[in-house]
């Protein structure tokens, strides 16, 4: 059958579905008949018509109906369960040996902790801190040795060891980047001080309790920083050791299992933080039921992070190395006009960036070396001499600090949502004059950059940070959604993302994250260490140094948020075109009015 004549006999099917499907109140029986029918002619599409558009057609129609049941399925209970059951042992059976690295590391750290401390009384005092030392005798004298666990409510507690556990773990497997050595500092810096810390109590004859103490919340909390240390080890790996890959390829691999790693060990860290926060603080409970909790917790550890994976491991098949097959992917322009899902939007962003990293480069540098030379001329004018802040002026730094954020905040944004406009391609959008587009755009950016800055000034509380990062987003892609808009677009983008809501959630806080972690790899010691060995030889003096090396530092953090900005722009551009489509098909009703009409190459009628 020709074309043409197929496309005739099934019009009517394919817009009655059309129009069904666009309902608010779908009628299940008939959509379901319309459904099996379009995926039959798509069947026959792709039998005979491989390369014609019909065939693109009635796939993005079937896309289009799948993705409207299922896009409230992305988050399956059995997908989380896959991930623990077997995709998260697979890799740790996969890095076994990194993570037995780190092991060793910490054991060996560990027993030279000891040694030192037996050998050197002042030793303790190096590591732990004199105003620690001082605490802990104190609390000997009066009977609680261990009553540094009780001096705090045990929420506040926990809230604070989760959060400086997780961080401490964030920043050693970040630290890896640096090829392992990172990691291998963090490792060894652990083990010393919890080796310190042990003998500390041996000296003056209070191990078994201070044992049972420490290993009752230290047993997970101890192995989920050993295993941190492994996901850093294994990130350096892959630019150290790339193999039969490149050395790009090695490293995203290499991070990937490292992420999993690390997101396998977060919930481990929450329940030693309850344990230590509920728990340990109760020193006078029986011997016999705080070593029960130290031995399942050991249990626990062996169990899921040893046996198990080779156990998973031999019943899949995977006793060797997986190698994982990269396919390489030439850059097609992200097409606007069909319907895409969320690991989808995610590369395209990644791969549209890298694609235009040129564009995307200067504008990050230009805004970046603007940021550090006002922050540099500020901090001079706000100082008496070259690096020393006048008394009295740290407030007033901090607030023209925070208005200088907001300003290059709402600029990189304008800028690079204007990217999105020239870079996209989509048939229907011009790029629009700079005048028209900052006319329609600036008053919503400025407007949603100002609330999230406000929020962070007036206070300091989780909650305040928790509503900013889940409403950011949100406001973002309002006002990216507002300058594309003939009429108020508020009641259709209410309408339209209030199902989208956590998908873009979840696209966003993939970037997030990204620059998280970033921004932390700039605030570890080596990364300051190696900052301070790099501009040694240009011979300043220590006071000099320091301020460069602050100001250095700033830039690379403002590079990172420019970096983050871009990526924010990117994804929530491409997100709003990708869901304007998906909720009103505008680009698939021009192309099925489209079908059916005669066009001529060269004079002759193609089908």
């Amino acid at each position: 059958m020709k074309e043409s004549h197929f496309i005739e006999q099934n019009k009517e099917k394919w817009l009655e579905f059309e129009e069904e499907n666009q309902k608010k109140k779908k009628d299940p029986a008939t959509l379901s008949r319309l459904f099996i029918q379009v995926t039959d002619d798509l069947s026959y599409a792709r039998s005979f018509y491989k390369n014609r558009q019909v065939r693109y057609m009635l796939n993005g129609m079937a896309q289009n109906l799948f993705l409207s049941i299922y896009k409230s399925d992305k988050f399956r209970i059995q997908s989380i369960l896959n991930f623990w059951k077997t995709t998260l042992p697979l890799v740790i059976y996969q890095v076994r040996r990194e993570l037995l690295i780190s092991l060793l590391l910490f054991v060996l750290s560990f027993c030279i902790g000891m040694l030192s401390s037996a050998n050197d009384p002042a030793f303790s005092r190096m590591i732990l801190s004199d105003e620690y030392v001082d605490m802990t005798l104190e609390n000997i004298k009066n009977g609680e040795p261990l009553g540094v666990y009780k001096k705090m409510s045990e929420k506040d507690m926990m809230f604070g060891i989760t959060l400086n556990n997780l961080l401490v773990s964030a920043i050693t497997f970040v630290s890896g980047i640096f090829a392992s050595i990172g990691a291998v500092m963090a490792m060894i810096s652990n083990g010393v001080m919890v080796g310190c810390f042990q003998y500390f109590f041996i000296e003056r004859g209070l191990f078994w309790d201070s044992f049972l103490t420490i290993w009752q919340h230290g047993t997970l909390e101890i192995s989920a920083i050993i295993i941190a240390g492994g996901a850093g080890i294994v990130l350096g790996k892959g630019l150290l050791f790339p193999g039969t890959y490149t050395r790009m390829q090695a490293f995203r691999l290499s991070g990937k299992k490292g992420m999993m790693v690390l997101a396998g060990i977060a919930p481990i860290i929450v329940f030693a933080a309850f344990i230590e926060s509920f728990f340990t603080r109760y020193t006078e409970l029986p011997d016999l039921v705080r070593l029960l909790v130290i031995l399942a917790s050991l249990a626990f550890i062996l169990f899921y992070f040893v046996f198990y994976p080779r156990h998973v491991a031999r019943r899949t098949s995977s006793l060797s190395e997986e190698k994982e097959d990269i396919e390489y992917k030439p850059f097609t322009p992200f097409k606007l006009d069909e319907v895409h899902s969320g690991g989808e939007l995610f590369e395209s962003v990644l791969r549209f960036f890298g694609h235009h990293f040129s564009s995307f480069f200067k504008k990050i540098m230009l805004l970046s070396l603007a940021y550090i030379i006002a922050w540099g001329m500020l901090r001079y004018w706000m100082s008496d001499s070259i690096g020393v802040v006048i008394q009295n002026t740290t407030k007033d730094i901090n607030g023209w600090q925070l208005a200088l954020n907001l300003l290059f905040s709402v600029i990189s944004y304008l800028v690079f949502f204007y990217s999105v406009y020239g870079l996209a391609y989509h048939p229907e959008i011009e790029k629009q004059p700079l005048s028209k587009f900052l006319k329609r755009s600036i008053l919503p950016v400025v407007v949603c950059v100002g609330i999230t800055y406000f929020t962070r000034f007036i206070s300091s509380e989780l909650w305040v940070y928790i509503i900013t990062i889940t409403t950011f987003p949100y406001l973002l892609c309002m006002a990216f959604w507002w300058q594309d808009e003939k009429k108020n677009p508020i009641p259709d983008f209410f309408y339209m993302v209030k199902e989208e809501y956590f998908s873009l959630l979840w696209l966003c806080s993939k970037f997030l994250i990204m620059v998280f972690l970033l921004q932390l790899l700039v605030s570890t010691e080596i990364f300051h260490r190696l900052l301070t060995g790099l501009f040694w030889n240009f011979y300043f003096n220590e006071e000099n140094m320091n301020l460069f090396v602050s100001l250095f530092t700033d830039w690379i953090n403002e590079l990172i948020q420019i970096v983050g900005c871009a990526l924010m722009s990117l994804s929530i551009g491409l997100f709003t075109f990708n869901m304007k489509e998906k909720n009103t098909a505008a680009a698939l009703k021009l192309r099925i009015e489209e079908i059916g009409k005669r066009r001529f190459v060269r004079g002759f009628e193609r089908e």
